[in-house]
């Protein structure tokens, strides 16, 4: 999705049923359409001059439709055959600007009957940068087994970003519908009343349980430190599929609760109980029988539903279960 603020790349397989299968976290950065206005309006801050931010206030209405111009040729503009790209702009702009400095930029910038005449080549600058961080992210993304490129979001309505990643991976598919800005809201529409699209997604984050003295897992082999792991970062997680971990509580603990607290953690590595990066997720005070009832056993449930997880917890056979529904980050 190629937005104003960021770009945000995803790799799916489409399954034969029609559903997606995630094959890898998404990635992405702060490379989006904004930055290409960014460049834009610090070009024409430095023809104006110190009191820009004055002249932008006293001339507000101005400002607002030099962008609206902007983004129709930020739109439109692509491989064409003309040498410049004219903006309207106002007298008041017109006279502000500083026809030394447009000269500094470029020797054929020049305004010419009301209008600002940029040469192409330079108003191709402006995108140079935020394509060239598109790129990057997106040939991290791009491999062998990717037949197709789907753009959508606002940015990919820009005829120079379409030609940009055509001309990059000519031997891909690449795909850009109309109004793509209206497609991530039509896809979120869809995704709405037919959440099975999604047949599995990639964990972005650790998800586990800081283990002590009052409890251990059952399966101790799993546990390669005191961060008993729930969900593991990039792991592959089927939508609706429940996994049970299990607990014992230590034989020796008496109090009538257990605090269980989940933590996740963005780490590239498994963390533990001394990661800096650890966010409290959840607590579940559990009721915990006496010492006599014998093995007192934990359960604790993991769903991926939607773009949550459901963390489920219960006590064997004593108390009723606790239930928390956490974002996926």
């Amino acid at each position: 999705m190629l937005s104003g603020g960021t770009v945000d790349i995803t790799t799916n397989k489409v399954l034969p049923c029609g559903s997606l299968k995630e094959l890898k976290s998404s990635r992405g950065g702060d490379c989006g359409g904004t930055m290409v206005d960014k460049g834009f309006f610090s070009f024409i801050k430095d023809c104006i001059g110190s009191d820009y931010d004055d002249f932008k206030r006293e001339n507000l209405s101005d400002f607002h439709d030099l962008r609206h111009a902007f983004e129709v040729k930020k739109r439109r503009t692509g491989g064409t055959t003309s040498k410049f790209v004219s903006l309207p702009i106002s007298p008041a702009f017109a006279q502000k600007i500083d026809r030394s400095k447009l000269k500094e930029y470029n020797t054929s910038i020049a305004i010419l009957r009301g209008k600002l005449q940029m040469p192409i080549d330079f108003f191709h600058s402006i995108f140079k940068k935020p394509v060239q961080s598109m790129m990057k992210c997106l040939e991290e993304a791009v491999t062998d087994e990717i037949k197709s490129i789907l753009l959508v979001g606002g940015f990919a309505n820009s005829e120079i970003v379409f030609q940009s990643v055509k001309e990059r991976f000519p031997n891909k598919h690449v795909y850009c519908p109309p109004d793509a800005d209206l497609s991530v809201l039509k896809g979120a529409v869809i995704y709405g009343h037919n959440p099975d699209l999604i047949a599995s997604r990639i964990c972005r984050v650790w998800h586990g349980v800081i283990l002590n003295e009052s409890f251990f897992p059952v399966n101790l082999e799993c546990c390669k430190n005191d961060f008993y792991v729930l969900t593991q970062k990039g792991q592959p997680i089927t939508v609706d599929a429940r996994v049970i971990h299990r607990f014992n509580v230590d034989e020796k603990y008496d109090m009538k609760t257990l605090r269980l607290t989940i933590f996740s953690s963005a780490a590239d590595c498994l963390p533990s109980s001394k990661s800096e990066d650890l966010n409290h997720v959840v607590n579940f005070d559990l009721d915990i029988p006496p010492r006599k009832a014998g093995i007192r056993m934990i359960q604790l449930a993991v769903k991926l539903k939607g773009t949550q997880f459901e963390f489920k917890a219960s006590v064997k056979s004593i108390s009723p279960c606790a239930l928390a529904v956490v974002k996926s980050t």
